[in-house]
């Protein structure tokens, strides 16, 4: 099945309601084979905190907190959370985003990687690695997800004068040594690099970190899966990766989990033992994020119903004006009648 990135996923809205401090999570009850049992799992509504839902949903699969079927509010989530180490701040960061930067030398590195995350031995983990026998693996390893940005501006900049200053011929000789130490310096072999590992990270996932991240996953352990600003918590079963599916729209659905995408982000579904099963339960949700209100009330039922009772009251007094305009006309008519059956008489 084809990938849909997170922001396909829980669509931003300026509209969201229940977002930042005032967010509320709803839960889901599924089966959970490693304890053998049903769990109840926070869901994500639209453009909610993640990092938050995903932190929580990993200590759950983890063993390390459960929770009763109900609403929560995130103030309470966060309380939970630091009950279980007092020494875990910070929290109320990522109820409105929270940015991180992926470096390319391991899977499991981060630059300035969240101390919460360690004190709750929770591994963040993404897919952003080149292979081993990568070409030029010594020099894109050196790069960050943020800094490869930063240095792809600058280089192409720094070419785009070195052209200019080339085209201009010898009026700008000391801009001619400039090119022949910039070319020296194989800086226009960096930009073909950098650009050509840049485009293979639209997906933000090789295929070889999705192996990496498999690797160093514990069998029946739970961690944070970090991709296209989403984060989602993952479990390893009988050697296998899964991602947790929480989008609230899906609270009812077939599937509980999908595997790792591929390099071109494609996945495929799971139910709650883990056993593939074949639905599109992306569309579903997508619908009804867009017809579904907080309260689980259909809000396209109720502007139609709006809609149809405003057109039925400006049809009721549409017709009550005509109505009462051929009662006037009717009474003028017959009153003119009456005149005229006088003056003939």
């Amino acid at each position: 099945m084809s990938d849909l990135s997170s922001s396909s996923y829980f669509p931003n809205s300026s509209t969201t309601r229940r977002n930042g401090h005032g967010a509320v999570f709803a839960t889901k009850g599924m089966y959970f084979p490693k304890f053998k049992k049903r769990i109840n799992i926070l869901l994500q509504h639209r453009d909610g905190p993640c990092l938050l839902i995903a932190i929580f949903n990993t200590l759950i699969l983890k063993g390390v907190v459960s929770i009763e079927s109900g609403v929560y509010s995130a103030s309470t989530i966060i309380d939970m959370i630091q009950n279980i180490n007092l020494h875990v701040h910070g929290l109320k960061k990522v109820l409105n985003g929270y940015f991180v930067n992926p470096s390319f030398s391991s899977c499991c590195d981060f630059i300035d990687y969240p101390k919460f995350l360690s004190k709750l031995n929770i591994q963040l983990v993404h897919a952003m690695v080149p292979e081993k026998n990568h070409k030029h693996l010594e020099l894109i390893k050196n790069y960050s997800y943020d800094t490869l940005q930063v240095r792809l501006i600058t280089l192409i900049n720094h070419d785009s004068m070195i052209k200019q200053s080339m085209s201009n011929g010898g009026a700008h000789k000391k801009s001619m040594n400039s090119t022949d130490d910039f070319y020296k310096n194989n800086l226009a072999d960096e930009i073909k690099v950098l650009k050509t590992w840049n485009t293979r990270l639209n997906r933000q996932v090789t295929n070889f970190g999705i192996s990496e991240i498999e690797k160093q996953i514990q069998e029946g352990d739970a961690q944070i899966f970090f991709r296209n600003a989403h984060f989602a918590c993952i479990y390893k079963h009988c050697g296998h990766v899964y991602s947790l599916i929480t989008c609230k729209g899906l609270a009812a659905a077939h599937c509980a989990w999908h595997s790792l995408p591929n390099a071109s982000g494609d996945f495929t579904y799971f139910d709650e033992n883990f056993t593939q099963t074949v639905c599109n339960p992306w569309e579903t949700a997508l619908e009804n994020i867009k017809t579904t209100k907080e309260d689980g009330s259909p809000e396209r039922m109720k502007n139609d119903k709006k809609k149809k009772n405003k057109e039925g009251s400006k049809k009721n007094k549409k017709g009550k004006k005509n109505g009462d305009k051929k009662e006037k006309k009717k009474k003028t008519e017959n009153s003119s009648s009456k005149k005229n059956d006088c003056l003939i008489a």
